[in-house]
């Protein structure tokens, strides 16, 4: 099997340089487990369309493939949304995906604030039941999500996939939760991802 390339894509405030690098310094982590971390940042407070920065993810999904990398995302929070738009549309290449702390149901509830500043979050969760619902039983047995035991940001129940690997992790809190995925559960999230590369894709093709 080729070696495993992660896309990860943060929450909001991606733009805020201190939670870029605490994420980065966590991601680092990972390196030494064999797995090569790239980063996307969507912009969610930015003013380029939803369906722009979606599209700008399966273009770097396809580039990798066709390096001959195997390809798998990860996402935190907000950064779940786009993970499942991109693993929709090409699970075909996409090795499996991981969620962590993400939103998934009841956008509704949100605080109409966060939606004032973040107008590309507000649209990724328009489309986000449909991109699950688009999911067939073996795509969902390649999707991990990850939830804090206790979030007051974004509850446990909606982070939750059926037929999904659900997992609740022992943290307290929406940042220390995502932390805690990062940090201390990354053996565990790469070890899910080279599984579903093992047994679900086929070696990608390798281009001159």
């Amino acid at each position: 099997m080729s070696a495993l390339t992660i896309i990860y894509v943060p929450g909001l405030f991606d733009r805020t340089r201190f939670l870029l690098s605490a994420q980065w310094a966590a991601l680092r982590l990972w390196r030494p487990l064999g797995a090569r971390v790239r980063m996307f940042t969507v912009g969610w407070a930015g003013e380029i369309a939803w369906e722009e920065r979606l599209a700008a993810l399966i273009a770097m999904i396809d580039a990798r493939h066709e390096r001959g990398e195997t390809v798998a995302l990860v996402g935190a929070s907000a950064g779940a949304s786009a993970v499942l738009g991109a693993f929709s549309a090409r699970s075909d290449v996409v090795a499996g995906a991981v969620l962590i702390c993400g939103k998934i149901h009841r956008p509704h509830i949100i605080p109409e604030p966060i939606f004032d500043v973040n107008d590309v979050f507000e649209d990724a969760l328009d489309d986000i039941a449909e991109f699950v619902a688009e999911l067939d039983p073996q795509e969902r047995d390649r999707v991990m999500s990850l939830r804090a035991a206790v979030d007051g940001v974004v509850f446990p129940s909606d982070t939750m996939i059926p037929g999904a690997h659900n997992v609740r992790m022992r943290v307290v809190g929406h940042i220390p939760g995502i932390a805690w995925g990062l940090v201390l559960h990354g053996h565990m999230i790469l070890r899910f991802l080279r599984g579903c590369a093992a047994r679900r894709l086929p070696e990608p093709e390798h281009t001159d």
